[in-house]
């Protein structure tokens, strides 16, 4: 599966979900999540995707589960709103190289925020 899929991660929210990967030709996938259950088979070039339905946002994370002649577990995954930021290299330094970083992660109060990098 793509690197975008991981542990910790975030879906958005209310919105059809869409789950997607390589596998062998013809290789039957089932995703299950927050009380879903998708099939799909993997085409002949190895591709395969299933679409979860609408998830609302939920405080509480769930596990997806990939299984196919594989089983992936991803834990701890949230359903919200995903925020995509992009630019130069001032959008890719973390709250702890601000200078007031520190004093912003001692008061912060959402332990649901998430941060993924992909360079």
């Amino acid at each position: 599966m793509s690197a975008i899929f991981g542990d910790h991660m975030v879906l958005q929210e209310k919105t059809k979900l869409p789950v997607w990967g390589w596998a062998s030709p013809g290789e039957e996938i089932t995703v299950t999540f927050k009380g879903q259950k998708k099939t799909a088979a993997a085409a002949a070039n190895g591709t395969w995707r299933v679409d979860m339905s609408k998830i609302d946002p939920a405080s509480e994370a769930g596990t997806l589960t990939v299984t196919g002649n594989n089983i992936l577990t991803f834990k701890d995954v949230l359903v919200g709103d995903v925020w995509v930021a992009s630019g130069q290299s001032n959008v890719e330094f973390g709250i702890q190289s601000d200078s007031r970083g520190k004093e912003a992660i001692t008061k912060a109060t959402d332990s649901n925020i998430r941060f993924f990098f992909m360079p």
